[in-house]
C-alpha cells in the first residue's frame, strides 16, 4: 500500500489504493464518516458488525469504533482495508 495526498474541495486528503497510486477515476471516492461505514455494510448485506468483521478480516473493535464515531480520523491502514474490501476509495481530512 502507498499513501498519497492531494487537494480536494480545498482540503488536503489522502487515499490508499490497492494499485499503489492515487486515482480519482474509481467509481466511488467517499469521505470517511461513521454513517458511510454503516451504509456500506448494509448495502453489501452484512446485517451485523460481527458478520462484516468476519468477512473482511477487520477487527470487530475497530469496526465498532469506526461506526460509533469514536475514530474521527482513522489511520491509513484502516482506511485502506475498508476501502479495498468494498472496492472504493475512502479519504479522511489530512491532519496538518
Amino acid at each position: 500500500m502507498q499513501e498519497t495526498s492531494c487537494r480536494m474541495d480545498n482540503k488536503k486528503v489522502r487515499a490508499i489504493t490497492r494499485f499503489g497510486v492515487f486515482r480519482t477515476t474509481m467509481p466511488r471516492f467517499e469521505p470517511y464518516s461513521p454513517d458511510l461505514i454503516k451504509k456500506l455494510r448494509a448495502e453489501n448485506g452484512y446485517r451485523t458488525q460481527d458478520a462484516f468483521s468476519k468477512a473482511s478480516g477487520i477487527d470487530i473493535n475497530t469496526i465498532k469504533r469506526l461506526e460509533s464515531g469514536i475514530v474521527k480520523n482513522p489511520g491509513i491502514e484502516t482506511l485502506g482495508k475498508v476501502g479495498r474490501f468494498f472496492g472504493l476509495y475512502i479519504y479522511a481530512d489530512w491532519e496538518e
